[in-house]
């Protein structure tokens, strides 16, 4: 994750993330959740987290 991240920061990288754990989404700056399919919520996030504050 914290790959994914440097390339993010670093090189301007869109990185998309397809995952069921929150704490991943804790790093994302726009989260979306589907549910059969479709975008049922979109929300920004005011505030990221790092990958290695995050407690795996």
């Amino acid at each position: 994750m914290e790959l994914l991240e440097r390339l993010n920061q670093d090189r301007g990288k869109t990185v998309v993330v397809i995952t069921h754990n929150a704490l991943v989404s804790r790093m994302a700056d726009r989260t979306a959740e589907i549910r059969d399919g479709r975008i049922v919520r979109l929300d920004l996030q005011p505030r990221r987290e790092s990958a290695r504050s995050l407690p795996w």
